[in-house]
């Protein structure tokens, strides 16, 4: 259900947009899980992390891996690329809008 409501709020106006639109407000209850928009803002630490973590765990379920064990040590890893890559990532960009 992820996917069809990403497809449908990334734009666009086609036969299956249309018929998601109409199928997708029936699909929602009061018990449905829907996240907090500046917490899947991907260009934010946190919601990285979590996306990363996330496949971590489908990947551990998918392959009948334990789905904890070790998992402190992943999002530590996890935290510390993350962050050297948003560094060298913003060390680029200023160096590209100073040439």
């Amino acid at each position: 259900m992820a996917a069809a409501f990403a497809y449908i709020f990334r734009g666009g106006d086609d036969q299956y947009i249309e018929k998601w639109r109409e199928f997708l407000p029936a699909t929602l209850s009061p018990h449905s899980v829907l996240p907090e928009i500046d917490k899947i803002d991907l260009d934010t630490l946190p919601a990285r992390r979590n996306a990363l973590l996330l496949k971590e765990i489908i990947h551990r379920s998918k392959n009948y891996l334990p789905l904890l064990e070790g998992l402190p040590h992943f999002v530590q890893e996890s935290t510390e690329f993350l962050l050297d890559e948003m560094l060298h990532l913003n060390n680029y960009l200023q160096n590209k809008s100073e040439v």
